[in-house]
């Protein structure tokens, strides 16, 4: 467990996946809005009088509500977290180019609750981290590969770097090409002391309180040396 004795609750709109699975996960597109208050209402038992849902009693749920936040690309769910004063988490992963304009508009539209008096933010940012520069880069650069590949036809596992040098063939559609080079475009990658600079600009850019690291990368011990890596370079000098 990478955060010990912490359970939050993450809230979105979006499946995170194709249009065609989020046909099959949100068939009625419901009002997310609505959804969410309803959600609220069976952790605090107090749906208005008159709601057909009001003699439901959520066990264990209701009086035990975890730590809700509210996610989101863009502005829409930025705005509901500000106006009902709860945390927000930007998915900077995959809509980096957005992150500091989406904390922005949190904090503008951010009211205090019982639940936080000041706007608090995490922002999701992909980190990949070697001993060097080089080696980074070849993992980043198999990542990229392999994402438009699955992207444009050819789904599957990450590939690693080897395996992405000795088959430089495969499906590569300019349009999913296009759309991943941007994507990690915004993403951190490099040496400890390249990446420690880059995330404590990052945090000044946003303002975010947080930051929620996503590795994109083959090999879990390499994913695994590489939090090490980032782990000891922003831990260096800072008490623990």
């Amino acid at each position: 467990m990478l955060h010990p004795g912490r359970i939050d609750l993450g809230l979105g709109r979006s499946s995170g996946a194709n249009q065609v699975t989020t046909q099959a996960l949100q068939p009625n597109h419901e009002d997310f809005g609505q959804k969410f208050a309803e959600l609220l209402a069976f952790f605090q038992g107090d749906f208005p009088d008159g709601h057909p849902y009001g003699s439901i009693i959520a066990t264990p749920g209701r009086g035990n509500t975890p730590a809700i936040w509210l996610l989101g690309s863009g502005s829409y769910s930025a705005q509901l977290a500000g106006s009902l004063g709860l945390p927000f988490a930007h998915g900077g992963h995959f809509m980096g180019s957005n992150s500091a304009r989406a904390i922005e508009t949190y904090h503008e539209a951010f009211r205090p609750s019982e639940t936080l008096e000041e706007p608090y933010a995490i922002v999701s940012v992909g980190v990949i981290c070697m001993e060097t520069e080089e080696l980074a880069q070849r993992y980043h650069n198999a990542a990229y590969v392999s994402t438009v590949r699955a992207m444009s036809g050819e789904p599957g596992p990450l590939l690693s770097p080897e395996e992405i040098e000795a088959t430089p063939d495969g499906p590569w559609a300019p349009a999913q090409d296009h759309f991943v080079s941007d994507v990690l475009s915004h993403h951190v990658v490099g040496s400890p002391t390249i990446v420690k600079a880059e995330l404590e600009d990052l945090t000044k850019r946003t303002g975010a309180n947080e930051l929620m690291i996503a590795t994109i990368m083959h090999g879990y011990e390499h994913r695994l040396r590489s939090y090490e890596l980032i782990a000891e370079a922003c831990l260096k000098g800072n008490p623990a």
